[in-house]
């Protein structure tokens, strides 16, 4: 397998350190990620939508259609990097937690990783239950503006 995939995998498992595990894939990656899609999704996002699902009158008219459509394809695109980071961060803290041979600190250490993967988990289900929320949001009343 290549240098890659081996490195995804061993934090996929939890095999790579607090620091490594919390600091570069928890946060950096997961923001990277998002950052590199937002970006992408505003660049490409007003000349596919305007070309493909509406018409440039109605892209006008109705802005939030575009960015509903937008905002969901951004937060479905870095979902798996997002998940990633979590999952390789709770195995992390739970292995440096549950293994006795390891001193206090880095057991302490486990357990913040632990708080951190918690508080990832929390605020990546904030940010899709406000992503869908809206999203649906505006694409209901878009029809019902639409329909009448």
């Amino acid at each position: 397998m290549s240098k890659a995939w081996n490195y995804i995998l061993a934090h996929w498992r939890g095999e790579q350190g607090l620091l490594k595990s919390c600091l570069l894939n928890g946060f950096i990656f997961p923001s990277v990620a998002v950052i590199a899609v937002v970006y992408a999704g505003l660049v490409a996002e007003a000349e596919y939508f305007a070309w493909r699902f509406v018409s440039h009158r109605e892209l006008v008219a109705n802005p939030t259609k575009a960015g509903a459509y937008g905002a969901t394809a951004c937060f479905l695109t870095s979902l798996p990097v997002c998940l990633w980071a979590v999952v390789g961060v709770f195995r992390c803290g739970l292995r440096n937690v549950r293994n006795s041979a390891n001193t206090t600190n880095r057991r302490i250490g486990g357990a913040i990783a632990l708080l951190f993967g918690l508080w990832l988990t929390a605020s990546i289900s904030v940010s899709a239950a406000s992503v869908f929320s809206n999203a649906f949001t505006h694409l209901i009343s878009a029809g019902v503006t639409a329909s009448k």
